[in-house]
């Protein structure tokens, strides 16, 4: 009958368009790999797509034509309690240096693509070519963000952008959705800052507010970095002249630990081939900070991370040391041991700096600890901003902590390349 002939044409116009929405690419994202050749994009979909690919060219394509380079994507399935969805995957290699790749991403078989995004190739050179990126943590959604806006507004000036944990505070809800992690707050962050993640590399590591219920798959499926250690909680990768070393301070990381045998491993084999090259640091937690803040106080964990990791830094001339989880703005001096170590013109230890305010659920600390320590560079502030760090050439680097709302720069100082 016709009744039925129309119903039948319903349910198929539903299911077809139940799998194109399900097919649609959302948070998407581009990271570095270990081949400085290579730029990695990932996105999210809510079921299994028949054919996910990333299409690429070097110059501008309309995505439904298939008219430029194809690659078909990988894709891992979110496992964990009141997590569902997939996570898509490809890495465009042999890419040329300093050049703009224009890419979409979508399903080959139902013909859903993404808009037309582009990046910038790096220098992928093994000298120093200036570069500047941001840098801050323990950010969250639903806030007023005020880090996304600014950052957005100085891409064209930007390389990349290092998320040092405490990603989207997706653990905040009450009852189950605070212990497994809300995906739906998860997901809406990571739309929050598509427009950042898909022209410049997303660079991240692992928050406390990042793991749910003791698990970091989620973590590690929706950002999918190189692959150091213990599926991506542990990495490196250059980028224009400087090394870049992340960890995880919620793993373990005892001295007896696989983190922190691949951690001494990793800075050996550095520092062998390159003895003066510049190495960045980074992870959730610091090792120096002063707030009134529990970790920053007589916290064994804290001193049992400085125990360890310190002297690595130290020993394999680790120059700056990146962390955030106190809601604050710190800068040391170059230091070990407690003690400070040269000066920022001539350094003799790492130099270390809180950057814990990007602005999240949890607002900022309420003071600082008195008196300062004496590693302090005496600039200590609680405001939301973002770091940018500027690397000049071989022998310096800038850096500036810039506020949120006012776009006020309020700390600027160079540094040295130092050997100790």
């Amino acid at each position: 009958s016709d009744m039925f002939r129309s119903a039948s044409a319903l349910i198929v116009v539903l299911l077809v368009a139940s799998v194109l929405g399900n097919s649609t690419p959302q948070s998407i994202k581009i990271s570095l790999t270990e081949d400085q050749a290579s730029m990695q994009v990932t996105w999210y979909t809510d079921s299994e797509g028949s054919s996910p690919v990333v299409q690429f060219d070097s110059k501008g394509f309309d995505p439904s034509s298939l008219s430029a380079s194809l690659i078909q994507a990988k894709t891992v399935e979110f496992t964990e309690k009141l997590w569902s969805g997939y996570t898509n995957y490809a890495t465009i290699s042999q890419l040329s240096a300093n050049t703009v790749y224009y890419y979409a991403v979508g399903d080959q078989k139902t013909g859903v693509w993404s808009e037309l995004f582009n990046f910038t190739t790096g220098a992928m050179s093994a000298d120093v070519v200036p570069f500047n990126f941001v840098t801050y943590g323990d950010m969250g959604e639903g806030v007023d963000n005020s880090t996304v806006h600014n950052v957005i507004n100085r891409l064209d000036s930007l390389q990349m952008v290092l998320h040092v944990g405490d990603i989207a505070y997706a653990d905040l809800q009450s009852g189950n959705e605070g212990k497994y992690g809300n995906q739906t707050t998860w997901n809406m962050f990571l739309e929050e800052i598509t427009p950042i993640a898909t022209r410049i590399p997303y660079m991240v590591c692992p928050g406390n507010h990042d793991i749910f219920d003791g698990v970091s798959s989620n973590y590690q499926n929706s950002f999918m970095m190189p692959q150091g250690s213990s599926g991506g909680n542990w990495y490196s990768f250059d980028y224009n002249g400087v090394h870049f070393v992340g960890i995880s301070s919620e793993t373990d990381y005892s001295s007896t630990s696989p983190q922190i045998a691949w951690l001494e491993s990793e800075l050996k084999s550095f520092r062998k081939a390159n003895p003066t090259g510049w190495l960045i640091a980074f992870s959730h937690r610091p090792y120096y900070c002063s707030s009134d803040f529990g970790w920053c106080k007589d916290d064994q964990s804290r001193y049992a991370l400085q125990k360890t990791v310190e002297p690595l830094f130290y020993q394999y001339n680790v120059d700056l040391f990146i962390a955030g989880h106190s809601h604050e703005y710190e800068r040391f001096l170059p230091a070990y041991q407690n003690e400070v170590a040269g000066t920022y013109e001539d350094p003799k230890g790492p130099v270390s700096i809180v950057i814990g305010t990007a602005g999240c659920q949890e607002g900022l600390n309420p003071s600082f600890q008195e008196p300062a320590p004496s590693i302090s560079s005496g600039v200590r502030l609680l405001t939301t901003g973002f770091g940018q760090v500027s690397v000049i050439n071989s022998t310096h680097i800038q850096w500036q902590f810039i506020k949120d709302n006012t776009n006020e720069i309020l700390d600027d100082i160079y540094f040295t390349k130092g050997t100790f």
